[in-house]
């Protein structure tokens, strides 16, 4: 089943890579802490950034409108392909298409083990 799964990651690569656009993915710094075993503060975590492939959809009306729903107007719905990408932390930037994108809400398509694609809630 593997080999399935891999060859869906590619096949959704592709056509990212096709109809999609590069974007710069940038994490934020991560504040250092204590580490109990030493006793000693930590360092802070530098910010990395990530090019990848990816494509810049608008969520549809029905989820400005609901009274429950988390999407503002103007947010963006962004399809990454997580090949070569990680994204592990909210406190991130996604730059594509000119603008630049605060990441709000992650989710990921992970059937099997097998990283597929980033759906990403971006807001200007």
């Amino acid at each position: 089943m593997t080999d399935f799964y891999n060859r869906l990651a590619e096949t959704a690569h592709k056509l990212i890579s096709d109809k999609g656009t590069d974007c710069v993915i940038t994490s934020a710094v991560i504040q250092g802490g204590f580490d109990p075993e030493t006793g000693m503060p930590t360092d802070d975590l530098p910010a990395t950034v990530q090019v990848g492939r990816c494509v810049v959809l608008n969520y549809s009306d029905s989820l400005y409108n609901s009274p429950e729903s988390l999407v503002e107007v103007g947010d963006k719905k962004i399809l990454l392909s997580a090949k070569g990408v990680t994204l592990d932390s909210l406190n991130g930037t996604v730059e594509a298409l000119g603008d630049t994108y605060r990441v709000i809400s992650v989710k990921d398509l992970n059937p099997a083990g097998t990283m597929l694609i980033y759906e990403v809630q971006g807001r200007k």
